[in-house]
């Protein structure tokens, strides 16, 4: 436990202004990434993608000026007021005492990130311990699914021990039960946001992190469990209808 409230302290470090020597410019040639934890409609009312918010949101976490930043984005002031409001009313820019504006979402560089990773890997091993423990009771319950008709457990070992046990079902009980709180409100709607740095040779997501995509019609949900999500257009709808049928 005193490792999870040291690491949850790290987290909220990082979601602290981070003052660097870097203008706005450097900015603009860092890939970054967006990741949502969200459900149902609790999604952001803005486009972060437009007129680089994204990297203006960044840009203030490294401790950039706002207007420095808009003089290299070809703002105009108007536009850099207009930015400020929008993103203000939607929970992502705090104001300070002093009127120097914070990213309110979570902004991670890739140092940062790196930096992240080395400690929470104790964490990690002790929790992978206590899953490893409790593999064969998993199994003896995966047996009285219908999915075992199917499948092996070995065929669906890695979303049940991952996604399952780690992803997406026990984020309610880590809000539940640790942090006892709805997920952060913005704009009458409660989501988690995050802007990380990546590492544009990468094949797999910032950090490696892993996240659900899911697309429905009318009739199919489907969802893609993985790490290599980002810039891939995946027709799961298609490919769930061909699989069902």
């Amino acid at each position: 436990m005193r490792l999870l409230f040291s690491f949850c302290a790290s987290l909220l470090m990082m979601a602290c202004s981070n003052p660097s020597g870097e203008t706005a410019s450097d900015y603009f040639s860092i890939p970054i990434e967006h990741h949502l934890i969200s459900s149902g409609d609790n999604r952001p009312a803005i486009n972060l993608y437009r007129d680089s918010v994204d990297y203006f949101l960044f840009a203030l976490h490294k401790g950039a000026n706002a207007a420095d930043f808009a003089r290299q984005a070809g703002w105009s002031d108007s536009l850099l007021q207009a930015r400020i409001k929008d993103l203000t009313g939607a929970g992502f820019i705090k104001k300070g005492k002093d009127d120097s504006l914070h990213p309110a979402c979570m902004i991670i560089t890739r140092k940062e990130g790196e930096w992240l990773f080395a400690q929470s890997e104790s964490i990690a091993r002790e929790i992978a311990d206590s899953i490893i423990a409790t593999i064969p009771s998993i199994k003896l319950k995966y047996e009285n699914l219908s999915t075992a008709e199917k499948f092996r457990f070995e065929e669906f070992s890695f979303f049940l021990l991952s996604n399952v046990l780690l992803d997406n079902w026990q984020i309610n009980n880590v809000e539940n039960g640790f942090v006892k709180q709805p997920r952060t409100p913005r704009h009458g709607k409660n989501y988690y946001y995050q802007v990380a740095e990546t590492n544009a040779n990468d094949s797999i997501e910032s950090f490696g992190i892993y996240g659900n995509q899911v697309r429905c019609n009318d009739t199919i949900c489907a969802a893609v469990y993985g790490n290599r999500r980002i810039g891939i257009n995946l027709e799961i709808i298609s490919i769930a209808k061909t699989f069902l049928s």
